[in-house]
């Protein structure tokens, strides 16, 4: 299983485009296979930041998502809202509920 977890960051300004930007990223990824799930929340302390925690089965499934039109949408718009990703990926196991 691969996790991915992290920020987006744009300046405040941007908050609301990336906002419309991210609405468009989110169905379609939980839809894909392979994606256990996908989150991707506003910080409720600062405006035009944004946190990810996304859940793969492998890393084939994560390879085949940012080949989707959905997803290079997504980083195009990233891009010209001056977005600042900060994501790490790991490896896991099982998840263990607490």
């Amino acid at each position: 299983m691969i996790i991915v977890a992290g920020t987006v960051t744009v300046p405040a300004q941007h908050h609301e485009p990336l906002v419309e930007a991210i609405a468009g990223l989110v169905d379609h990824t939980r839809a894909e296979p392979g994606c256990r799930e996908f989150e991707f929340w506003a910080d409720l302390a600062r405006a035009g930041r944004f946190h990810v925690y996304e859940v793969w089965t492998d890393e084939a499934a994560l390879a085949v998502h940012v080949t989707t039109p959905h997803f290079r949408t997504f980083r195009q718009a990233g891009s010209g809202l001056q977005a600042q990703f900060d994501l790490k990926r790991y490896r896991a196991e099982e998840i263990i509920p607490t």
